[in-house]
């Protein structure tokens, strides 16, 4: 339906439509040109092709990128490791120190604990995590990242405690920003080669929370059998497991039974007789042949466990986590790191790889300069 009478336009919209088709015309004429001469036609597909190239090499790394955006959801994880050795007693008291900073902040409506583990994998009585709920966007001047902020400012000040305070997002699935292994064989190594990556990974501006999986563990206990002496002596390796077991831990040997209730009642030797390496090695070991001290039997070595062992393409990797400061972009970050990555000397077979959601922005970047030379690819053969 075309209109009656045809509306006078707006000076400004027919200068500005003017110019549009003055574009349009000159655009016209150099595609004719372009068109006419197959080698123009190919000087101008490579023309823009180095452009394109040299805009990706000069003006791409000065450009912050993110997976995906931060968003304000009022979430906020706070994760606690104590010393090993410390009990939940003492876990419980350093919660109550943290509790206390946290709430005196009007903008946390309420606070989530759980002492003695840190998710479905990570537990021991010297760990804990701490979920805080802010107040509705709207009721607070800060974000959840401000917040942040301020937390790590004054958590930081308190002593003998790893503290690592991060906004919750839905939009990366409760993954960490910064998430890449470094593989090897030897679990030894592979600690080694990580705490001299922490100390200078550290030192990188907008990297917070950084950490691995190669934390020191519970004290061990480990037999190396004398096979001989055992053989000699008429036992065999489960007996000495099952001597240093029920010695230390005890064995259930009956139970108690009283108004329709159960009581395991546990056998073992006093605290004084099992405190100190020397005593372990004098438990006592009843043979058919007579009565052995365990030293006798097997070498005794106390050495620390690794907290959790992470495979990674069925090899073994020491795992890095991390976050992104207020005001830097996860891109930026992850170029740091790789650089950092290729100045670290590895001994063979060892090797850094990306994961999780840094995994996923790499696989993304490469996928994304593939349909750009495509899409320019494309365009020139349909000209």
């Amino acid at each position: 339906i075309l209109p009656e009478k045809m509306k006078k336009k707006n000076a400004i919209g027919d200068k500005i439509e003017k110019m549009f088709h003055t574009w349009e015309r000159s655009y016209q004429k150099s595609l004719a040109v372009v068109l006419k001469n197959k080698k123009v036609s190919a000087l101008v597909g490579v023309a823009a092709a180095v452009l394109f190239i040299l805009t990706m090499v000069i003006v791409g790394p000065t450009l912050g990128f993110e997976l995906f955006p931060n968003t304000d959801e009022g979430n906020i994880k706070i994760e606690f490791d104590l010393p090993i050795g410390y009990n939940l007693s003492q876990t419980a008291q350093m919660y109550d120190t943290i509790e206390n900073i946290i709430i005196a902040h009007p903008e946390v409506e309420q606070v989530f604990a759980t002492l003695g583990s840190q998710g479905m994998v990570d537990e021991s009585v010297n760990l804990a995590s701490m979920n805080a709920t802010l107040v509705d966007v709207t009721k607070r001047d800060r974000s959840s990242y401000e917040m942040v902020d301020v937390f790590i400012e004054e958590l930081s000040v308190i002593p003998n405690v790893d503290i690592r305070v991060s906004a919750s997002s839905s939009s990366g699935g409760g993954q960490s920003p910064i998430d890449f292994y470094l593989q090897g064989y030897d679990t030894e190594i592979l600690a080694v080669l990580s705490d001299e990556f922490i100390i200078n990974a550290r030192e990188i501006d907008g990297l917070i929370n950084f950490d691995s999986n190669m934390k020191s563990g519970k004290p061990e206990i480990t037999l190396y059998p004398k096979r001989k002496e055992l053989a000699a002596s008429g036992l065999t390796i489960y007996d000495l497991a099952l001597t240093l077991r029920s010695a230390v831990e005890g064995l259930t040997a009956t139970k108690y039974r009283e108004k329709g209730e159960e009581y395991d009642i546990v056998v073992s030797l006093n605290t004084e007789s099992v405190n100190s390496p020397e005593e372990i090695r004098n438990i006592p070991i009843v043979s058919p042949r007579g009565v052995f001290r365990l030293s006798q039997l097997a070498d005794i070595d106390f050495t620390e466990g690794t907290t959790k062992i992470v495979h990674r393409d069925k090899v073994k990797s020491a795992q890095f986590t991390g976050g992104v400061a207020t005001g830097y972009a996860q891109g930026d970050i992850m170029q740091k790191i790789t650089q950092l990555q290729e100045t670290t000397e590895l001994p063979n077979g060892y090797r850094f790889i990306w994961g999780g959601m840094s995994e996923m922005m790499e696989e993304n970047n490469r996928e994304m300069g593939k349909a750009f030379f495509i899409a320019i690819l494309l365009t020139y053969l349909l000209l």
